[in-house]
């Protein structure tokens, strides 16, 4: 007779740290043990885009960030890229599900300089008299609504100006770790620079950044 041994798996995959998003996976029996992460869990989002095999028919000369459709060309990074994905930038798994909601958020932000009126309105932002000035937090709450603590990975973008020529399809503004009990809340800032993170660089190379919801 033979005797077989009952063996828990566990497969994890880049293992994230409190300063980074990172992005974990744990499956198998171990997964269900709680006590083997800790007490609790790590969440995580991937820190790149998963691209299926037919991304390897792109040139790797071609460095353009933008698409260019008439040439069947997807464009660069998560911000640009329009072709299909296996996972995109930020995917992530976690054990609970989480809501958001703004706790402080400003209204209206004052840059003192000239807009520029067109089809869309702008001001450039090398005529923004004090970009430090204009830097903020937003403060949001990130409730847990599942039955495990643990930490959940927030990202904050801003809404693209989609009107302006050469915008990207999304700009990360930054993220935070936050660790939150079951059934519980708590709160988190993120630093906004308006003029690096709320700016973009339009189709002539000039960094602008434009009036209006963001």
């Amino acid at each position: 007779m033979s005797a077989r041994r009952s063996t828990d798996n566990c497969l994890e995959a880049a293992r994230p740290d409190k300063s980074t998003m990172g992005s974990m996976a744990v499956i198998g029996p171990a997964a269900n043990d709680t006590s083997k992460l800790g007490g609790g869990y790590t969440g995580g989002r991937l820190p790149e885009t998963w691209h299926p095999e037919s991304c390897t028919r792109i040139p790797m000369n071609d460095m353009h960030m933008r698409a260019y459709p008439s040439r069947d060309y997807p464009g660069r990074t998560y911000r640009f890229y329009t072709g299909d994905i296996i996972y995109g930038f930020g995917h992530g798994l976690s054990y609970s599900t989480f809501s958001y909601h703004f706790l402080s958020v400003p209204g209206r932000i004052l840059g003192g300089a000239d807009g520029r009126r067109g089809l869309h309105d702008f001001v450039l932002v090398d005529e923004i008299p004090s970009c430090e000035a204009l830097k903020f937090y937003v403060t949001f709450s990130v409730a847990n609504k599942g039955d495990m603590d643990g930490s959940h990975v927030a990202m904050l973008f801003p809404r693209v100006p989609w009107e302006f020529k050469g915008a990207p399809m999304k700009q990360l503004i930054g993220f935070t770790r936050v660790h939150t009990e079951s059934h519980k809340a708590a709160a988190a800032s993120i630093l906004v620079d308006t003029c690096k993170h709320l700016s973009l660089v339009n189709d002539q190379g000039t960094r602008i950044l434009p009036l209006g919801a963001h």
